[in-house]
């Protein structure tokens, strides 16, 4: 087959690029009107432009393009979308998984801080009534106990300083508790 396509472009080769855009409307706007003179006016720009048309009709009628059919997109639509939900699923499992994980050391955290702070608090307590019992003897205690008693009745005097010892005991007992059980925080 001979085709005024295979021997050399019109003028040069840069000119056969030229035309070749030109056709498929690729070239820039400021090109556009100097091409359409020149190939108004060059009989060899205009063969070119008429091989390349009966190159593009051959071409066409015996390459048929090849076409997906509707089914093809939801097809694969819905492979995306099926896609998209795994992934979802999958790191919602995850996330109640580390939850769950999170959940279970916080809680033996707490029962190892609880495990330990109820002795710290009840030895501060047992510290408190002993260091209550040594004092006792002591003027501090005996003027205390005294003037409680005076004011506010054996009984009640005996019940505000069991109270007092009391607190200062679960006071002293927290104190213990945290620097035995340091903050897990």
């Amino acid at each position: 087959m001979n085709s005024p396509l295979r021997s050399q472009p019109p003028h040069d080769a840069e000119w056969g690029q030229r035309l070749e855009e030109w056709r498929d409307g690729l070239s820039s706007a400021s090109e556009t009107p100097a091409i359409e003179t020149h190939v108004a006016s060059c009989s060899e720009c205009q063969g070119y432009l008429e091989a390349l048309e009966h190159l593009d009709a051959a071409l066409s009628s015996t390459i048929h393009a090849q076409s997906l059919s509707a089914a093809f997109d939801l097809s694969l639509w819905s492979r995306i979308d099926s896609g998209d939900e795994i992934q979802r699923a999958l790191a919602k499992q995850r996330a109640q998984e580390e939850m769950q994980q999170h959940l279970a050391a916080l809680k033996a955290g707490w029962h190892r801080k609880l495990a330990l702070m109820v002795p710290g608090v009840l030895a501060g307590i047992a510290l408190a009534f002993g260091l209550a019992t040594l004092l006792s003897g002591s003027d501090l205690m005996a003027s205390f106990s005294a003037t409680l008693q005076q004011q506010l009745g054996t009984s009640m005097g005996q019940l505000v300083q069991a109270i007092v010892t009391g607190l200062l005991g679960g006071a002293v007992g927290f104190a213990m508790s945290q620097w035995v059980v340091p903050s897990t925080e």
